[in-house]
């Protein structure tokens, strides 16, 4: 449980605003921005290899997650500029696809979060028509060869399907064009994948759930045999999420609450319990899933939106709303309350961020409060926010450091985008006390 004294009520709600509304300032100036991610300095290193954050078409790290932010304050704060200081950031999109083009498909590196930022500055679909439309017509045409590539592999990755660079990562720019029948017949096919996902499949002689994810030879720590992610970003929980959300929003295919029904009893069954209650693991081994076995398993746990119970707990509601099933809702449940029952420490985040930070945890239980109704977690969530609101730098060029590890050494360094950086930061602040105008909840699948 945290433990925090700080400001309530208003006076908390005027602090959080203020505090977005500066970050959003120096957002708007691409010269402070620009001056600040591509300080030479500003880098982690990653065996031995420097990593800047610096991608201009992510929405993870670039133009479309300020795209994102400017949308926001436009309506957060009318006539206040901001969607002319975005659509420099749409220049710059437009800019960076003619010089490299496209290479991805995907929300977080690829085109996917290019049209989310796009379509949040759209005012819903009355300006960038032309450019918007272009997009969709490039996604139309590369998509179904790609899913066809996709479904003909035969060992599977977390990128095949995750909600970072997979097929699950473009559900929510589909479910945002929904009513139109090109992102209809896409919801289909790749909810289809999904639900072939979720069945068995042999591995070694043996049938395991489909999600069961080939081992990486290349990778020191994979170990030698395959596992079972249980996460939100790269796990079987973000497809939950994913066909969970798809059902609240009437998209339905047949097999589709099967497959559901199959990945949370799997979940349930897989759920561990210490002295403050249940949790959801990252990473189930071969060994535990197959012999039962759980001595090699993984023990680190981190309570974040990536992995950890409040983004697999946060799936696990969501199913529990579509499949209408109060076993699945109450464990969810338990499992916020039992991570805000542990010291802090225990968490295992250390950001102020979005994926594996702070600010993933507050939306989600923002979230789960506003769904639940559990008066815990709103204290809980008034605590958090103002664990954040103190993190605030005014010296850091972009007002938040992201608290990271360059080659297991902590370092701070300054990150823009909804990931990982200052973005992620500024739209959970404003998004406590009035609801998001741009359905980004979408891109981490978490609300519809």
């Amino acid at each position: 449980m945290i433990q925090v004294k700080g400001k309530t009520g208003e006076q908390l709600r005027k602090r959080a605003e203020d505090i977005a509304v500066e970050l959003a300032t120096k957002l708007k100036d691409p010269k402070t921005v620009s001056g600040a991610i591509q300080d030479k300095e500003n880098f982690i290193m990653h065996n031995g290899v420097k990593h800047y954050p610096w991608e201009p078409l992510s929405l993870s790290h670039g133009y479309p997650a300020m795209c994102v932010a400017m949308a926001e304050m436009d309506d957060f704060r009318k006539s206040s500029g901001w969607d002319l200081a975005g659509h420099d950031y749409v220049l710059g999109i437009k800019e960076e696809i003619e010089k490299h083009g496209i290479h991805s498909l995907s929300m977080w590196s690829g085109l996917a979060g290019i049209l989310l930022g796009i379509h949040a500055l759209s005012k819903e679909g009355t300006r960038y028509k032309g450019f918007i439309n272009q997009l969709i017509d490039f996604f139309c045409e590369m998509y179904p060869a790609e899913l066809e590539k996709t479904m003909a592999k035969k060992d599977l990755g977390m990128s095949d399907y995750d909600v970072i660079e997979g097929w699950c990562s473009t559900i929510g720019i589909l479910l945002i064009f929904k009513e139109e029948e090109w992102a209809k017949a896409a919801l289909v096919k790749i909810l289809s994948y999904l639900v072939l996902l979720s069945e068995d499949k042999e591995v070694m002689g043996i049938m395991v759930p489909g999600w069961c994810i080939s081992a990486d030879p290349s990778s020191s720590d994979s170990g030698p045999m395959a596992k079972f992610n249980c996460g939100m970003s790269h796990g079987i929980a973000g497809v939950l999420a994913a066909m969970a959300i798809c059902l609240k929003e009437g998209i339905q295919i047949p097999g589709q609450r099967h497959a559901m029904h199959k990945i949370s009893d799997w979940l349930c069954s897989h759920t561990r319990y210490d002295e403050y209650g249940v949790m959801f693991p990252s990473i189930i081994s071969w060994e535990e899933e197959v012999n039962k076995d759980r001595s090699k398993s993984e023990d680190y746990h981190r309570d974040a939106w990536c992995y950890g119970s409040p983004g697999a707990a946060r799936a696990m509601w969501l199913a529990g709303e579509g499949l209408h099933r109060d076993d699945l809702k109450e464990i969810a449940l338990d499992a916020f309350l039992a991570a805000f029952s542990k010291p802090m420490k225990k968490w295992n985040i250390y950001s102020p961020t979005f994926c594996h930070g702070f600010s993933g945890l507050l939306r989600l239980t923002h979230l789960m409060y506003q769904d639940s109704g559990n008066e815990t977690l709103r204290i809980e969530r008034d605590k958090l926010l103002n664990m954040i609101v103190d993190m605030y730098d005014q010296d850091a060029p972009l007002g938040f450091y992201d608290h990271n590890f360059s080659d297991n050494a902590e370092k701070k360094i300054v990150n823009l985008g909804m990931l990982e950086g200052v973005v992620g930061i500024l739209l959970t602040l404003i998004s406590i006390y009035r609801k998001p105008v741009t359905s980004w909840d979408l891109a981490f699948m978490i609300n519809n």
